[in-house]
């Protein structure tokens, strides 16, 4: 599964969990977890109400606020290689988002729990693990540019043009 700016949802969850490690390297498996599974959760639950790109929106920030308070770091003042932590990990919750939507569409609830269940796994795996710095830095990259694009298409639908 490839998100609008290439990155898949492996490389999101790299992108989620690297920064996760860059900002505090001291979070057991709840702090990284508990985040984006609330972030799925209000996703998930709210999707069909307000619609996909406005529970999405929602969804992200929300991450956002979760992280701050798990972190305690700004995360639009702090920086990785000149692009803000918080714009990297909306990037990467926009992509993991849009891999859930898509595959809880073709699979019955019980299926997508488990998925779920395995990206949350995931997630911690990949902040427990030593990542190649490379690859890090080619899946934080692609979080930002998925990030610019979607600001870019949302100040666009709001008539503001970025």
């Amino acid at each position: 599964m490839t998100g609008a700016a290439g990155c898949s949802l492996t490389e999101s969850l790299l992108a989620y969990a690297a920064c996760l490690k860059e900002l505090r390297r001291d979070l057991d498996r709840h702090g990284v977890q508990g985040p984006l599974e609330r972030c799925i959760g209000f996703f998930m639950g709210f999707r069909r109400v307000l619609g996909v790109e406005d529970a999405k929106f929602l969804a992200k920030y929300g991450l956002l606020a979760d992280l701050e308070r798990v972190t305690g770091v700004d995360l639009w003042s702090a920086r990785r290689a000149g692009a803000p932590y918080a714009a990297i990990l909306c990037g990467a919750a926009g992509a993991i988002l849009d891999a859930v939507d898509e595959a809880s569409r073709r699979l019955t609830p019980a299926g997508a729990r488990r998925l779920v269940r395995h990206i949350l796994d995931s997630a911690y795996e990949h902040y427990l693990a030593e990542e190649e710095r490379g690859r890090v830095d080619r899946a934080a990259e692609c979080a930002y540019r998925r990030y610019l694009e979607e600001e870019g298409r949302g100040w666009e639908a709001l008539g503001q043009g970025g």
